[in-house]
């Protein structure tokens, strides 16, 4: 296909290639890089797998975006390839994430957020920012799939934390958006809440030099951990043990180091077995 297609681009000759990184642009304003993605020389608009990369070209903004400016229009594009999204994916992450404010009232853009399946790097990554956006239309979706995801076993504490390392240190995101959203996703039981406890203990290793609102996020962490009634896993205890000072964040390190469980965290180790199992049951096709 290669051969046949040269110059085609990601998607259609070959496979395409995502390896993203942010950058802050000379406006200041932080936005998703692809260095390494395939390019296709000449834009054909009537091929639907180039049109999943317009965001690296500037036939973004005469098309609308990934899927035009309709949700009629770019849930018909999210169908282009159902098992094979995450062009489409990285097209809409670049989009959500260019809004996230909310300056432009780009109602459309909640569609992309819906057909969040599979969830591989970049459903997973178009998952995780559309939990911190401001219009409620977006991040209600966003709350939706990670509810899904966590329940038939697609997200865990382990792509989970992930997620949250590479964007945290970066200012895309605003943790307290993430902390009122999270917290809904940690509502529903104990097993979402596992995952979000573990997640979140995966970035302690940002509390000594803390984003904005880290706070946020540390108080979440705290109530999540009373919630299960297990403190902090050791492998991330050093973390908050190390930090000094009487600062929102330094006062909720001391709450974390402090916490003891009473009952050995019996409702954590539950959790965590009843993921394992759905998981195992995921893996061996009996769920």
């Amino acid at each position: 296909m290669a051969a046949a297609l040269p110059g085609a681009g990601p998607d259609v000759g070959e496979p395409a290639k995502f390896e993203p990184k942010l950058i802050v642009d000379k406006h200041k304003h932080t936005r998703w890089s692809f260095p390494k993605a395939l390019k296709p020389t000449k834009m054909d608009k009537d091929c639907v797998p180039q049109l999943m990369h317009v965001e690296r070209g500037d036939s973004m903004w005469e098309l609308g975006g990934v899927g035009g400016r309709t949700e009629t229009s770019i849930c018909w594009t999210a169908t282009a390839w159902p098992t094979a999204r995450e062009s489409f994916f990285a097209a809409a992450l670049v989009q959500i994430s260019d809004n996230l404010d909310w300056w432009e009232a780009q109602w459309y853009s909640k569609a992309l957020l819906e057909p969040l399946t599979p969830l591989r790097d970049m459903g997973l990554m178009l998952l995780v920012v559309g939990l911190a956006a401001k219009e409620p239309g977006e991040h209600g979706l966003a709350v939706d799939a990670a509810i899904q995801a966590i329940e038939d076993g697609r997200l865990g504490s382990d792509n989970f934390g992930r997620a949250l390392q590479f964007l945290l240190p970066h200012g895309l995101v605003k943790p307290a958006r993430w902390a009122k959203t999270f917290a809904e996703v940690a509502r529903v039981s104990d097993r979402h809440a596992a995952v979000v406890k573990l997640a979140l203990e995966q970035c302690l290793d940002l509390v000594a030099e803390p984003p904005r609102d880290f706070a946020k996020l540390l108080g979440l962490l705290n109530e999540l951990c009373v919630q299960l009634k297990q403190p902090v896993s050791e492998a991330h205890r050093a973390h908050p043990d190390g930090v000094k000072g009487s600062n929102k964040v330094a006062k909720l390190a001391k709450t974390l180091r402090s916490f003891s469980a009473d009952d050995g965290g019996a409702a954590m180790r539950r959790a965590v077995r009843q993921l394992a199992q759905q998981r195992f049951e995921i893996a061996s096709g009996l769920g």
